[in-house]
């Protein structure tokens, strides 16, 4: 062990610091998870987890955690709500970088719905998804990003998303509100 390491190591020890490597966390046919929401419960800050091609009949909330959520291909990789309420439901209180790349989000009252408080220690990249046949008359939206605290800004970015087939009595398909 050279100097530099032992250094590192013993300043580590003293001071009650434990390195933390993320974990990549696969979902699908044959793998430890076989829902999306069981490997989000199961993810720790930081994880990336990988959804294999398919169709998964499930209404997902991420909930205070930072991760990746990467879909094999956006055509084949389908998060479907059956058709009642938000088919990805995202709060971030305390943290929350969050990615969501590489899905096609259905059939559900909005496709994408963040609620962001704190939102200064909160990201979200929303990217190369295909959001479609989002139904409400109430509001419905593909992606709505939401802060209730007054004077927090909203750390979003949205690249590549296809946006289709949203029903909704409001006038947009995406929305970003805050309180003030």
């Amino acid at each position: 062990m050279g100097l530099v390491s032992g250094v590192l190591v013993l300043g580590m020890l003293f001071f009650g610091v434990v390195p933390v490597w993320a974990d990549t966390i696969n979902v699908g046919p044959g793998e430890t998870y076989t829902t999306i929401q069981a490997a989000i419960n199961a993810a720790n800050d930081g994880d990336t987890i990988q959804v294999a091609a398919g169709t998964y009949n499930e209404n997902l909330v991420i909930a205070d955690k930072s991760l990746i959520l990467q879909g094999e291909n956006k055509n084949t990789t389908i998060i479907d709500g059956s058709g009642t309420d938000y088919v990805v439901t995202i709060t971030a209180d305390t943290v929350g970088n969050i990615t969501i790349r590489g899905f096609t989000i259905q059939n559900g009252t909005r496709g994408i719905s963040a609620q962001l408080n704190q939102a200064s220690a909160a990201s979200l990249k929303i990217s190369n998804n295909i959001i479609h046949n989002i139904i409400d008359d109430g509001g419905g939206r593909g992606i709505h990003i939401n802060s209730d605290t007054p004077g927090d800004a909203v750390n979003a970015i949205m690249d590549s998303n296809e946006i289709y087939d949203v029903i909704t009595a409001e006038e947009s398909v995406f929305s970003i509100s805050q309180l003030r």
